[in-house]
């Protein structure tokens, strides 16, 4: 599964330089980003998900690739692959399109982009067990499966001293279904603009 996503991956890329050149669509102006760790902080007490500790160290690593689709460099398309361990610690792959919205700022901080991304993931879910008496409410304990499902996922990027990135993302607890199970999430990341 793991060789399918970057087989995938590699052949959009390159099919994608393909178009930029034969398509007057796109610009001249293309990057390619490294994307490292990924570290969370969910919201898991409601559901009960502390009974059984999550994992907020995710070891990713992940290729996006970008391509300007204007003059500005302001509107950018994109394909990226993305590889972590996910909050229940099992591998999880996401193969993803995107547009993303650059706003230049020329300080310490070169710009601030604002990223949409649709895609697929495939993760570890859980689901969790619990006998019920009066007020109290007892562990008994969980099941794990694997699911591929589609994504939706909004990210806000800070570009730093040219090559530096900082990608984070928030969900509410009712939209984190697809990443977490009905808990709320806040993750970040950080990149390397090649």
């Amino acid at each position: 599964m793991k060789n399918a996503f970057f087989i995938f991956f590699i052949t959009m890329v390159l099919s994608t330089n393909v178009f930029a050149k034969e398509n007057s669509f796109f610009e001249d102006d293309s990057s390619i980003e490294l994307k490292f760790g990924g570290w969370s902080k969910h919201d898991s007490d409601k559901l009960g998900y502390m009974d059984v500790p999550l994992n907020e160290n995710h070891r990713g690593f992940g290729v996006e690739y970008y391509q300007s689709i204007s003059k500005n460099n302001k509107h950018w398309l994109g394909l990226g692959t993305w590889y972590m361990k996910d909050s229940f610690d099992g591998d999880s792959f996401q193969v993803s399109v995107a547009y993303k919205y650059t706003i230049p700022i020329n300080y310490i901080i070169d710009s601030v982009e604002f990223n949409v991304n649709a895609g697929i993931i495939n993760r570890t879910y859980r689901e969790m067990f619990y006998n019920n008496y009066g007020g109290y409410r007892e562990f008994i304990g969980y099941d794990e499966y694997r699911a591929t499902k589609a994504i939706v996922s909004p990210m806000v990027t800070l570009n730093f001293l040219d090559h530096l990135q900082l990608d984070f993302t928030y969900f509410p607890d009712k939209l984190a279904e697809h990443f977490t199970g009905n808990y709320e999430l806040f993750f970040f990341r950080v990149g390397y603009k090649i």
